[in-house]
């Protein structure tokens, strides 16, 4: 995708396919607020997922030397099991989206944003508190 505008007004693509020891960032954007925003698009649910959230954020941490990183997820739909543990990883944003396919090919995409769980500090509420 590199129009993320379709997941954030304002969002402006980087780059693809970012190496990472280990793995591969999908997809790295700024948002309206100049911040790294990381995007891991998936298929279906993949195990790998809490991983890549903890585990990424760091890497563009250190190669951008900056402290403020979001990470986003981008999945078809989430099962109960992965909401509950992404939501324990900090300033994890689970996004859903459904294909609008036209003689089977794509022409537009819906994305939402799925719902909190206890605990899940909200992006904008971490923008909020965050003190450089």
């Amino acid at each position: 995708i590199k129009n993320v505008e379709k997941i954030e007004k304002g969002m402006k693509y980087i780059n693809k396919e970012i190496i990472a020891d280990g793995g591969r960032i999908d997809i790295l954007a700024k948002d309206n607020n100049e911040i790294y925003s990381i995007i891991e698009l998936k298929v279906k649910e993949d195990k790998e997922l809490p991983w890549q959230c903890i585990y990424y954020p760091e890497v563009i941490r250190e190669k951008f030397r900056t402290n403020k990183v979001r990470m986003i997820t981008l999945c078809p739909e989430y099962r109960l099991p992965m909401k509950k543990t992404l939501s324990k990883i900090e300033n994890v944003e689970m996004l859903s989206y459904s294909l609008i396919l036209y003689q089977k090919k794509i022409i537009d995409i819906n994305i939402k944003k799925e719902p909190l769980f206890e605990g899940y500090i909200d992006y904008k509420q971490w923008l909020q508190s965050y003190k450089p």
